[in-house]
């Protein structure tokens, strides 16, 4: 479930959960895109605000929204009079649960898909000419690996875009292996910078760690739900069971 204006992605790209139509497809925590009907309801509840170091932006979900988790673990270690950290293995939890000890994840991209009609182009000049696209559809991250690494050797990732175009941009980068932040700048604009602090990619998801969190009274609020897994601001999420 999710409150208005929240940005769900598709298989066009991102569009805020209003707009979402029978005939979009979703993609999935299994990284497959499917057809999904919403609904809609007013109710009484409050509201969970969640933010990761990697993203500008802050998730607003009602407390029974659940998410895809690692927990971070520590134990002393005698021998060297220290603490080891580890995580657990991947678990949902709901919005109302979840602390700072939790990494939210998000999918990545496993295709490797033949594009005969961009194969004898230079994945580097079309990286370099992108930064004025609204968004990255998404057969280009289902191009070959070392396509994506060459756009992005390419792409301007220091010229300003839209929100859009910097999570699509956000997702190549996971594909190639690089963890990255998402920025705002003063004019509502957006860049993506290389950025591996408390984040982490393992077993085909990347780990983000929560920045924020933060909880309000409850309040008269428009929901929209929609059943199975979907995902919101490049974080894997489920609504409530």
């Amino acid at each position: 479930m999710s409150i208005r204006t929240s940005k769900i992605l598709t298989f066009y790209g991102y569009k805020n959960i209003e707009d979402i139509s029978i005939d979009d497809t979703l993609l999935q925590s299994n990284g497959t895109f499917e057809t999904r009907e919403k609904s809609y309801t007013f109710l009484k509840t409050s509201l969970v605000h969640l933010k990761t170091y990697s993203h500008p932006e802050a998730i607003t979900i009602i407390p029974e929204q659940l998410f895809y988790v690692r927990k971070k673990k520590r134990s002393w270690n005698l021998k060297y009079k220290s603490f080891d950290y580890s995580f657990s293995k991947p678990f949902w939890i709901s919005a109302k649960d979840i602390t700072r000890e939790h990494y939210v994840g998000m999918i990545i991209n496993k295709l490797s898909i033949s594009i005969p009609e961009f194969e004898t182009y230079d994945w580097y000049v079309i990286g370099k000419n992108f930064s004025h696209y609204s968004m990255v559809h998404e057969w280009l991250h289902n191009a070959p690996i070392h396509f994506i690494k060459k756009f992005i050797d390419g792409f301007d990732n220091k010229s300003p875009m839209t929100y859009y175009l910097a999570l699509g941009i956000q997702r190549l980068y996971l594909k190639a292996g690089i963890l990255s932040e998402i920025v705002r700048n003063s004019d509502n604009r957006y860049i993506v910078l290389e950025y591996n602090h408390s984040s982490f990619i393992d077993d085909g998801y990347a780990w983000y760690c929560l920045q924020e969190i933060k909880k309000t009274k409850e309040a008269n609020v428009g929901i929209y739900e929609i059943p199975d897994t979907f995902i919101l601001n490049n974080i894997v999420c489920l609504s409530k069971i």
